[in-house]
């Protein structure tokens, strides 16, 4: 059983060719945000909607990404439709991949609870799932609400539950000793010793060594002893892995926490008319000691207004127009890295001030029934598609250079300048479909993408970082 969505795609969908998951890579440092790439186009061009409507990004630092459906409640999920071809006549920027479509439930009576468990045999790399979903109609049933809520989490899998790092330096101490005996000195449990220029060591002491490397023993005290310590480990490195998150305890795997919650109220007002609210709130959380992200907070603001119907009669049937208007903004807060060497801890800063983006758009579509069920065997049921769409974007960012000195995470940046960008994009989608015999349909279409830039296209310099520095405390110098 799949833990997530992106798992279920990544096994299900043969055009989305994401190879690995996020979760199975241990530097991922925004958890196991899912990745989604259809035609192997990128998965900033594959489009994800939720019922139909986009979603808000993941801000990652300094641009919007692809939305996270990893935290989308499985029990919530009703099917899942793909469209893998380009899209944006349809659906405007961002969808020249193709486009995914969460169906949550929504007429639903009763109560899940679900649990799922997965462990390893040699230690313990769990994973623990908790689904629950509830539903229930009012007024006899024009009214439907939906919740759903989801919990997994992971134990760590380190580096050393398994015995591949170990494996591999002895085998390659082996076969190619020269990897370990050239300028780069190896990490160790203890310190590894290398004179600068390839001559044998020499202690402050006086004591010569008859090697250019050594390293040091544990619990070693200094040269009290004449140099023997280090001298009876002359020409040797120590190759065990240090207990540091940069060694030993370093994850194969990303273990995140994600949580996430949905709500969704329905209220049918007669045959042609619907209102909804549909509420979400995920978390996906790496608990992790070397990064401090966040938090990220984005926040889409979306109204339409959109008619659809039939206006006029043809041979197949009535000719359906449909058009609506949408303004669309999506910002950013300001957001902050922190992040701790893993050998010093010394931390550096990251700051990311807010940006937004803004989309306003029209859209047309006209759908037209050519040829009815009745007509030539080959055409019947012909009908035609066409639709056409514009999309003028504005983006928000900070000026590079006015981005003042930041000291500590907790003290807030002064004023910051903004920059404007603006462009715009018309997209079309030509096609037709046709039922030459039951069961069996043809359909064809010609259409049209346009891939927006990101914010880090349009200022390629922020984010800005400002670290203070190692301080080497036993010769007080600063890196």
């Amino acid at each position: 059983m799949a833990l997530n969505v992106e798992e279920f795609l990544k096994t299900r969908l043969p055009m989305n060719t994401v190879q690995g998951a996020n979760s199975q890579n241990a530097s991922a440092i925004a958890g196991n945000q899912r990745e989604i790439n259809l035609r192997g186009l990128g998965a900033n061009q594959t489009l994800i909607l939720v019922d139909g409507r986009r979603m808000p990004s993941i801000s990652t630092l300094s641009t919007f990404s692809q939305p996270d459906l990893n935290g989308l409640p499985r029990s919530a999920i009703e099917r899942i439709e793909v469209l893998p071809a380009t899209a944006s006549g349809i659906y405007g920027g961002g969808a020249t991949g193709g486009v995914i479509n969460i169906i949550t439930r929504k007429d639903y009576a009763g109560a899940e609870l679900g649990v799922t468990f997965g462990n390893t045999f040699d230690t313990d790399a769990s994973n623990r799932r908790f689904d629950a979903s509830a539903g229930f109609s009012l007024e006899g049933g024009r009214t439907n609400v939906m919740i759903a809520a989801s919990h997994s989490e992971s134990s760590p899998f380190l580096t050393a539950d398994r015995d591949f790092v170990a494996r591999a330096r002895a085998l390659q101490m082996k076969n190619n000793p020269d990897a370990f005996l050239g300028t780069t000195v190896p990490n160790g449990s203890t310190p590894n010793i290398r004179s600068q220029d390839g001559q044998p060591l020499v202690l402050d002491i006086g004591t010569a060594l008859n090697s250019n490397h050594t390293s040091v023993p544990v619990g070693y005290t200094g040269t009290a002893d004449g140099g023997v310590a280090l001298l009876a480990n002359d020409g040797t490195y120590n190759l065990e892995l240090p207990d540091t998150v940069a060694g030993a305890r370093r994850n194969l795997l990303s273990d995140p926490i994600l949580t996430s919650a949905t709500a969704n109220i329905r209220r049918e007002f007669g045959s042609r008319v619907e209102a909804y609210l549909d509420l979400s709130w995920m978390q996906n959380r790496l608990p992790i000691d070397s990064f401090v992200l966040g938090p990220f907070d984005t926040v889409l603001q979306d109204t339409t207004v959109r008619l659809s119907g039939p206006v006029f009669d043809l041979p197949g049937g009535k000719a359906t127009l449909s058009a609506f208007v949408q303004r669309r903004t999506e910002s950013a807060e300001s957001s902050f890295l922190e992040m701790f060497d893993g050998f010093f801890g010394a931390p550096s800063f990251t700051y990311t001030p807010k940006r937004t983006q803004r989309v306003d758009s029209f859209y047309l579509e006209a759908r037209l029934p050519m040829i009815p069920a009745s007509g030539p065997r080959l055409l019947r049921n012909l009908e035609l598609q066409a639709s056409v769409r514009n999309d003028d974007y504005r983006t928000r960012q900070s000026n590079p250079g006015s981005i003042p000195e930041l000291p500590e995470r907790e003290v807030p940046p002064g004023p910051v300048d903004y920059l404007t960008n603006e462009t715009s994009a018309a997209r079309y989608t030509l096609g037709f479909s046709v039922y030459p015999l039951p069961g069996l349909m043809l359909r064809t279409s010609i259409g049209t993408g346009f891939l927006p830039p990101t914010i880090s296209q349009i200022t390629p310099l922020a984010p800005f970082s400002f670290s203070p520095g190692y301080v080497d405390p036993k010769r007080d110098f600063t890196a």
